[in-house]
C-alpha cells in the first residue's frame, strides 16, 4: 500500500504540470485510489485539478462532495453532490447515498431517508450495503422522534487546543483533580508514527482559567510505538488500566502505578488478570467500586455485536462475565458502559437501529430494585447524541458534566471530545444506594427476606448506616388474600422507620387492575397494612391510605403489575438521609404522573364521603371522575373523595366551578404538598418555592 501511494503521488505531481488526456486519466485514477485508501485531502487535490480540464464529469463531481464530506466541510459536500445530482447525463449512483448522508448528518432526518431510499431504488448494492441503508433508514424514524425530545444538557467542544485533525478519544476524569482530563489521540508527533499513519498514545490536559491547556503525553514508559488507549483508574487513583496493542481492536490491559523513578519500576507493566479477552477483541471496561467490572464483547452466547458484560470481584478473583440481559443487549453493539455512583444508573453507547438516531448513541437506564430488572433504555437526545459515533460518556463526580467522544461533522477531524453541562446535575452521580451496586440487590432482598421470616423484624440499625432508601412497592392482595411476603418485608422497614422517626408522613396509595374490584382490593390492602404496621408496634397517626383505582398503570399489557401498593414521604426533609422514587417504565405516562403529582405541589378537589351517602351518589361521580381517589386518614377516621391532579389553581378552579353547577356546593379545592394536604397557613410558608400557592390562599 505505502509503494502504491508513493507512485501515486509522484503521478499525481507530474501529470498536473501539464495535464494531457493520458495525464487527466492518471490524475483521476490517483484521485480514485486515494478516495479508497481514504486519502481524502490527496483525492480531492486530484479531483479538483482534474476538474478544471473536465468540469462535466458527474462521477468526480460526486467524488469532490465525497472528499468535502469525509473532510467534515458539510456546506462544500452538499454543493458539490448537488451539482452532480442535477447533471444532464444520469447521476451516479452513490450521490443519493452521500446526500442521504449529509442530510443525515445535519439532523435533517426526512431529507436524508428520501435520497437513502432513492438510492435503494436505483442501486444494486451488495446485501450488505443495502443492509445497512435500510438500519440508516430506520434510525432516520428514530431521529424524528428523538428530535421533539427537550435537550437534556448543553454541549461544548474542547476546542482545537485539545482536539486535533486526527482520532481523539476516550476521555477519563482524573481521580485526584477536577482540573485533570486523560485522554487518547492518534495525532502527528507520537511515539508510534511512520509515513503512513500514527498509533495512538496517552495525553492529559490541565484545565487553567476556565480553559483546557496543551496536551503532552504520559510517560515514555507508557506510550510505546503501539497503540496505547487510557481506559480507567482504580478507586484511589493510584493504578490506571490501559489497553496496548498493534491495532485498536487486539491485544492486552496492563495496569500502571505511576511510578517514573527508573529505579523503582520495572520497564514492563503487569497484564490485567481478569475476565477480558482483549486479544479476542474485547474492549470499554468500566470498573465500579473496584469490585464491578463491565465491558463489552462478542463472545459466544450474546445476542449479537458486541453486548454488555459484568463480572465480580470477589475473594481474590473475578467471577465468570454476565451477560446484561436483553433490556440493555441488541443484535447490534452496544459498548461503553459507565455506572453513576447510585450503582443503577448505566449509560452506555449502541447503535440499534429502532433506538438510535444515527451511530452509536449514548443511552441510560435503570436497575429497578423491586423487578430487579434494567428499565427501556432512554435515548439522551440531541445535542448530546449526533448522526455520527457518540460514546465513551462518563459523567463528574459533582454530576454537573459529562466528557465524551464523537465522529460528528462538526469536530476537527475523526473523534473529537467533548462536555456536556448539565443543570441541573444529574442526581444519581452525587448518591450511593444501598446495596452498593445493582449486582447484590437479589442476593440483599433474599438475604433481608430471610432475616425477617426467622426473626419476624427487621433490625432497628437498619437505616442508621444509608445514605439513600428507595421507597418500597409492592403488589397488592386480591380481596381476602393475605399481604404477600415482600409486601410484609415492605411493611417491616416501614414500621422501623416510623418507630425511629415518629414525624415522618407517610402515604399508601393502592393502584388495582382491571376487572378487579376496586372497593375490596384496597379495603382489604387498608385493613391489613394498616393491621400489620401496628402489630409492628407503630402509630399509623401520621398515616394516609388512598385507592387509586386503575387509572394510573404501570405496564398496559401486563395488567397483574398494576395491581401494586406504592409508599409516598410527604416529609423527606425530616429523614436524615436522601429518599427515592422507584423508578418506573418511561412509557408508562399515567403512572410517572401519579408519582409527580405526589412529589410536588398539586391540587385536589375533595368532598367528605359522609355527604355522598345517598345511594349511587358515589358511584355516579366515580362514572363522570373516573380519575378520582378516596383517601383514608387514620388519625381523624375520615374519608374523602378527591377528584383529579391538577398542577395549577386555575385548573382546579374550573373544575371546582363545575362540580358546584352540578349540585355538590360542600366540595372544596385542597392544597396537597408530597402527597399531604396542607391549611392555607402551612401554605404560606412555601410561597417563594411554589408561587402558586398566592392564588390557594387569596380565594
Amino acid at each position: 500500500m505505502k509503494v502504491k501511494l508513493f507512485t501515486l503521488l509522484f503521478c499525481f505531481h507530474f501529470c498536473s504540470t501539464n495535464l494531457s488526456g493520458q495525464d487527466a486519466y492518471v490524475l483521476k485514477k490517483s484521485g480514485e485510489e486515494f478516495l479508497s485508501a481514504q486519502k481524502y485531502n490527496l483525492a480531492l487535490d486530484a479531483f479538483l485539478k482534474y476538474r478544471q480540464a473536465y468540469p462535466g464529469d458527474a462521477t468526480v463531481v460526486q467524488n469532490i462532495g465525497i472528499c468535502f464530506f469525509h473532510l467534515n466541510n458539510l456546506d462544500a459536500a452538499e454543493n458539490f453532490l448537488y451539482q452532480a445530482l442535477n447533471t444532464k447525463a444520469k447521476p451516479p449512483a452513490q450521490v443519493f447515498l452521500y446526500l442521504g448522508k449529509l442530510h443525515h448528518a445535519k439532523l435533517e432526518f426526512e431529507q436524508a431517508a428520501v435520497f437513502y431510499k432513492k438510492f435503494l431504488q436505483k442501486n444494486s448494492a451488495s446485501p450488505s450495503l443495502r443492509a445497512a441503508v435500510t438500519d440508516d433508514i430506520r434510525r432516520c424514524g428514530a431521529g424524528v422522534r428523538i428530535s421533539r425530545l427537550s435537550p437534556a444538557a448543553a454541549v461544548i467542544h474542547l476546542g482545537n487546543i485539545v482536539n486535533s485533525a486526527s482520532d481523539d478519544f476516550k476521555p477519563i476524569l482524573s481521580p485526584g483533580s477536577k482540573n485533570r482530563l486523560y485522554f487518547s489521540s492518534s495525532r502527528t508527533g507520537n511515539t508510534g508514527c511512520n509515513s503512513d499513519d500514527c498509533k495512538a498514545d496517552m495525553f492529559f490536559t490541565d484545565l487553567t482559567d476556565g480553559d483546557w491547556g496543551t496536551p503532552r503525553p504520559l510517560s515514555v514508559f507508557l506510550n510505546s510505538i503501539q497503540h496505547e488507549v487510557a481506559l480507567d483508574f482504580d478507586q484511589s487513583g493510584s493504578h490506571l488500566y490501559f489497553f496496548r496493542g498493534e491495532t485498536l481492536f487486539s491485544g492486552e490491559i496492563l495496569v500502571d502505578t505511576f511510578r517514573e523513578n527508573v529505579i523503582e519500576r520495572t520497564l514492563f507493566s503487569p497484564e490485567f488478570e481478569g475476565p477480558m479477552r482483549p486479544w479476542e477483541g474485547d474492549r470499554a471496561p468500566f470498573f465500579f467500586n473496584d469490585t464491578v467490572l463491565l465491558f463489552a464483547s462478542r463472545r459466544e452466547g450474546s445476542f449479537g455485536g458486541l453486548d454488555l458484560y459484568f463480572s465480580i470481584f470477589s475473594n481474590g478473583a473475578w467471577s465468570i462475565p454476565e451477560n446484561l440481559g436483553p433490556a440493555i443487549n441488541t443484535p447490534y453493539d452496544e459498548t461503553s458502559p459507565f455506572l453513576a455512583n447510585d450503582g443503577r444508573t448505566l449509560y452506555f453507547s449502541s447503535n440499534a437501529a429502532r433506538r438510535s438516531m444515527g451511530g452509536l448513541d449514548i443511552f441510560r437506564s435503570t436497575y429497578l430494585d423491586h423487578t430487579q430488572r434494567w428499565s427501556p433504555p432512554e435515548n439522551l437526545g440531541i445535542p448530546i447524541n449526533s448522526a455520527g459515533n457518540d460514546e465513551q460518556f462518563s459523567i463528574t463526580s459533582n454530576g454537573s458534566e459529562a466528557f465524551f467522544a464523537s465522529n460528528r461533522k462538526q469536530g476537527l477531524g475523526e473523534r473529537d471530545l467533548f462536555v456536556a453541562l448539565f443543570d441541573p446535575p444529574r442526581p444519581e452521580q452525587m448518591r450511593r444506594s444501598l446495596p452498593v451496586s445493582f449486582h447484590e440487590v437479589p442476593a440483599y432482598q433474599a438475604a433481608l427476606e430471610g432475616a425477617t421470616e426467622s426473626s419476624g423484624q427487621t433490625a432497628p440499625s437498619f437505616f442508621e448506616d444509608i445514605t439513600s432508601f428507595v421507597l418500597p412497592v409492592f403488589p397488592a392482595p386480591e380481596p381476602g388474600q393475605p399481604l404477600p411476603e415482600k409486601g410484609l418485608d415492605a411493611l417491616r422497614l416501614l414500621a422501623v422507620l416510623m418507630k425511629k422517626y415518629p414525624e415522618v408522613k407517610i402515604s399508601i396509595s393502592v393502584h388495582t387492575a382491571q376487572n378487579d374490584d376496586v372497593a375490596a382490593v384496597c379495603e382489604n390492602a387498608f385493613r391489613r397494612s394498616a393491621a400489620f404496621l401496628r402489630q409492628e408496634g407503630a402509630s399509623v397517626d401520621n398515616l394516609v391510605f388512598r385507592c387509586a383505582g386503575l387509572s394510573w398503570p404501570v405496564a398496559s399489557n401486563q395488567q397483574g403489575q398494576n395491581r401494586r401498593i406504592e409508599v409516598f414521604i410527604s416529609n423527606p426533609e425530616s429523614l436524615p438521609f436522601e429518599v427515592q422514587l422507584p423508578a418506573v417504565d418511561p412509557g408508562a405516562l399515567d403512572a410517572r404522573f401519579f408519582q409527580k403529582a405526589m412529589t410536588s405541589l398539586c391540587y385536589q378537589i375533595v368532598i367528605d364521603l359522609d355527604s355522598l351517602m345517598l345511594e349511587g351518589e358515589l358511584e355516579k361521580l366515580q362514572r363522570f371522575y373516573p380519575k378520582s381517589i378516596l383517601e383514608e386518614r387514620t388519625s381523624q377516621s375520615e374519608t374523602l373523595f378527591a377528584l383529579g391532579f391538577y398542577l395549577t389553581f386555575a385548573s382546579a378552579e374550573e373544575w371546582h366551578k363545575k362540580l358546584e353547577r352540578d349540585g355538590y356546593r360542600e366540595a372544596r379545592i385542597a392544597a396537597y404538598l408530597n402527597g399531604w394536604e396542607i391549611s392555607k397557613a402551612e401554605a404560606a410558608q412555601y410561597v417563594e418555592q411554589f408561587p402558586d400557592l398566592k392564588n390557594f390562599i387569596n380565594n
